[in-house]
């Protein structure tokens, strides 16, 4: 019995493999996509659209060569390997309930073999907390949560207790609650919000934040040692955090947000300088999104990058062990 609803469709991501249920426990060292359209949370909801519409874009993206190079960095040249990428379909998920939901993305991400790396396409952003809660299963507090957003995602409230519903707009809350030790680096967030909540965060010594402002205002090597190294991250990329004229299909287009220029410089380095476990990119879409197809190149691209980034570290990985 098919322990997961999924659903595969005519593209997949960057026209990869399908992979079946009775596969998954053969994915080891992996990186093994899936879509999340859902977005029940949401006031400005579409995001539930992104999924199908990036992988649709996403097919046409590469050449049938894969063995294209992608990233030329000096003296290593970063392959797309095909062969590591694999794509799990969407899950179905009704629109209904956002338990449900984190539930099936944690039921889904716990089911990998742990050197796997889960790859989400969203939806909203409560589904990043389905994707920590499996993370610390696995890793418990030895990672470091990279939050991209223009949001910080927080309520703030006198105690716990308090805490709303997990939505798109806590997540974050709800995180630091349940799993109190883990460290969270927010990159984006809107400064003015961080410095109106600063006497809020000073409770939590494990939340750093990088304001939009921070980034707009510093050379990058002033943030550098603000950015983990040698560390587990798992990055959540809200496409919110990049100014409007780069992406305006989304539920809240940023009007003081981040230059692409910036976010991929931040999203390299993190990429070169730790070893990710997990990711998602979450928050593009909605109900008019085939109006915005060079916006959705753009997280195509950004995507493409990510999973680049990530195939270059397995790679060196692979050489360093050959070599012992």
């Amino acid at each position: 019995m098919l322990k997961h609803n999924l659903k595969q469709e005519n593209y997949s991501f960057f026209a990869t493999n399908y992979i079946s249920q009775e596969e998954l426990k053969n994915t080891q060292n992996k990186i093994v996509m899936f879509g999340a359209p859902f977005d029940v949370g949401s006031a400005r909801p579409g995001s539930r659209f992104g999924p199908a519409v990036i992988r649709e874009l996403s097919y046409f993206c590469l050449p049938n060569n894969y063995n294209t190079t992608l990233i030329n960095v000096s003296k290593d040249k970063s392959v797309w390997n095909q062969d590591i990428l694999l794509d799990l379909g969407d899950l179905f998920l009704e629109q209904e309930s956002t338990q449900n939901a984190i539930d099936s993305i944690y039921n889904l991400i716990s089911d990998l073999p742990k050197e796997s790396i889960p790859l989400m396409i969203g939806g909203d952003h409560s589904l990043t907390y389905g994707s920590i809660c499996s993370m610390h299963k696995k890793y418990n507090d030895n990672y470091t949560l990279i939050h991209f957003d223009q949001h910080l995602d927080m309520e703030i409230c006198e105690n716990h207790e308090k805490l709303d519903k997990l939505k798109h707009s806590n997540f974050i809350s709800h995180i630091v609650k349940d799993f109190p030790d883990l460290e969270i680096l927010q990159i984006g967030q809107n400064w003015l919000s961080s410095t109106n909540q600063q006497n809020s965060f000073s409770k939590y010594p494990q939340l750093l934040t990088i304001s939009n402002l921070d980034i707009a205002t510093h050379n990058f090597d002033v943030l550098k040692p603000l950015l983990p190294s040698k560390r587990n991250i798992y990055i959540s990329f809200d496409i919110d955090v990049l100014h409007k004229y780069i992406i305006k299909n989304t539920g809240y287009p940023a009007p003081f947000g981040v230059s692409l220029e910036n976010a991929l410089s931040i999203l390299v380095y993190l990429c070169e300088h730790n070893k990710i476990i997990g990711a998602d990119i979450m928050e593009f879409g909605s109900h008019q999104i085939y109006d915005f197809a060079d916006e959705t190149l753009i997280v195509c691209n950004i995507l493409a990058l990510l999973i680049t980034k990530i195939q270059q570290a397995q790679r060196c990985s692979s050489l360093k062990s050959a070599k012992q």
